[in-house]
């Protein structure tokens, strides 16, 4: 019989093996949602593998600048449906001025950007981003010129409020170049000190009620996006729904060609306060990427620590139980060992140590990994030393030697066969061990620099708020279906390798 035939017939085999083995785990009930859930699970890992960038940790979660449009812990949006309000998130890149004047007395350039801001419900936005791209350097014989910055807010109440008064320096900036700021934007960053002060002198005659700066700043934008009302003795603001159109206006000198093409863009962006499908955390992180980011993190850690170990757990505890003497000796002792040496003060040690040692959060989590596999297979060597003693002394086992099989086909023909079973429902049972630790791990403070669920909920625990329930109960809920998922499995395959199990 030719290779190939010997090989595809070993192919069809497996896969009928396969199949039959899926066949009796479907059909339980525990099996079913269990096999449905890992297909979920997998479904999304391949999907977050295919659409996330291979380095989203560094280039993403944790970049501040990638996520300072995005408002600053708030919840999702769908809580809408629970009847609370929200401001919209809402942003634009408006390429082409509104308007484009000449002073007649000073001959200066007036170019302004505008955008508009529908606040329909009963609540404040967060704040205000401004960015410009591409500013447009004036010439005029060897000296550069830049311009000069104001942006305001126009309220529904008519009252317009300055946000920034800038005047850009030109020290540093090459006299060769025709622009700046084209490919990193300058920010237009808002004086809140001022701003406190030019609210409470328009606000507090145009309401009859007396408002103080040092009241409004520590509320930030609560007053430029209200209007203050008197709760008892105390003043505080209510939200003033309508249109709000912010302006950017850039002042250059006389000399400026093509006013029109002076500016490249301007980004209008305005902070609500919901945002996406899972809310934002502290720093402004859109969650839901981070939740589905962690789903192939999850899964890698869970299989791989739970596979290797059952394979090392495996051959261990065959070798010491079928050969005996002093390698079953030494195997047990090094078992003992492993399984006095208490684990969690060894992985918090060698989390820091990775911490010190590494910076590519790949090879952290591979150290964390080691050692989980390291102290992981010891239980189920134990396991299978007995059932292999048990094997071995069975009257086929002595037929096998008398027609001359040496040790390496009895225990790849007649002992191996029997563990896998008890081997495969061990390693399912295993998977949510390994992503509990690493969760816990993350919850100590020892991290490898990749966003995981744990890692996510030690962040919201380090805030100390328990009523940002966005933060952490989506990433709990997901370790504890993924935990779910393998353990259903387990109880299906228990069920399979032990014939007594199925009448209980």
């Amino acid at each position: 019989m030719s290779e190939k035939r010997v090989f595809m017939r070993r192919i069809d085999k497996i896969t009928r093996t396969i199949k039959a083995s899926f066949k009796e785990v479907w059909g339980y009930t525990t099996g079913k949602v269990g096999i449905i859930l890992l297909f979920t699970l997998i479904s999304i890992s391949i999907y977050a593998v295919l659409t996330m960038p291979p380095r989203y940790g560094d280039l993403v979660w944790f970049n501040p600048t990638y996520w300072e449009e995005n408002p600053q812990l708030v919840p999702p949006e769908w809580v809408s449906v629970f009847g609370v309000e929200y401001a919209k998130q809402a942003s634009a890149n408006i390429e082409y001025p509104f308007n484009v004047t000449r002073d007649p007395r000073t001959r200066y350039w007036s170019i302004e950007f505008k955008y508009s801001y529908e606040l329909d419900a009963k609540a404040t936005p967060q704040g205000i981003l401004i960015k410009v791209y591409g500013i447009k350097v004036a010439k005029y014989g060897d000296n550069i010129y830049l311009p000069i910055i104001e942006a305001y807010v126009i309220r529904p109440d008519n009252l317009r409020v300055m946000l920034a008064q800038i005047t850009l320096s030109t020290e540093g900036v090459n006299k060769t170049v025709d622009r700046i700021y084209v490919d990193s934007p300058y920010l237009v960053r808002i004086d809140f000190t001022r701003l406190a002060v030019e609210l409470a002198n328009k606000l507090s005659p145009v309401y009859n009620i007396t408002l103080r700066p040092d009241d409004i700043s520590h509320l930030e934008l609560s007053y430029l996006f209200g209007k203050p009302v008197m709760i008892g003795n105390e003043t505080h603001p209510e939200s003033l729904e309508g249109t709000y159109t912010i302006v950017v206006k850039f002042m250059y000198p006389p000399f400026l060609t093509n006013p029109r093409d002076a500016i490249k863009m301007v980004r209008f962006v305005v902070k609500g306060t919901a945002y996406g499908f899972m809310g934002t955390d502290i720093r402004g992180r859109d969650l839901a990427q981070g939740l589905l980011y962690g789903f192939p993190v999850a899964m890698v850690i869970g299989v791989v620590v739970a596979a290797i170990s059952v394979l090392i757990g495996v051959f261990m505890g065959i070798i010491s139980g079928y050969y005996g003497g002093l390698i079953d000796e030494g195997i047990q002792r090094l078992i003992d060992v492993l399984g006095n040496i208490p684990l969690l003060p060894i992985l918090v040690l060698i989390g820091a140590i990775a911490q010190q040692m590494f910076t590519e959060p790949v090879q952290r989590l591979g150290l964390i990994l080691l050692v989980l596999i390291v102290f992981g297979w010891g239980g189920l060597a134990i396991v299978v030393r007995s059932m292999t003693l048990s094997i071995k002394e069975e009257a086929y086992i002595e037929a096998a030697r008398a027609l001359g099989a040496g040790n390496r086909r009895i225990i790849f023909k007649h002992v191996l066969p029997q563990i896998i079973p008890y081997a495969v429902a061990s390693m399912v049972f295993s998977v949510p061990s390994a992503i509990l630790t690493e969760a816990g791990l993350s919850v100590l403070g020892i991290r490898h620099g990749m966003p995981t669920w744990g890692a996510i909920l030690a962040d919201a625990r380090n805030l100390g708020r328990l009523d940002v329930w966005w933060w952490i109960v989506p990433p709990g809920l997901l370790i504890s279906i993924t935990s779910l998922t393998f353990v259903l499995l387990g109880m299906a395959i228990e069920r399979i390798v032990e014939p007594r199990l199925r009448t209980a």
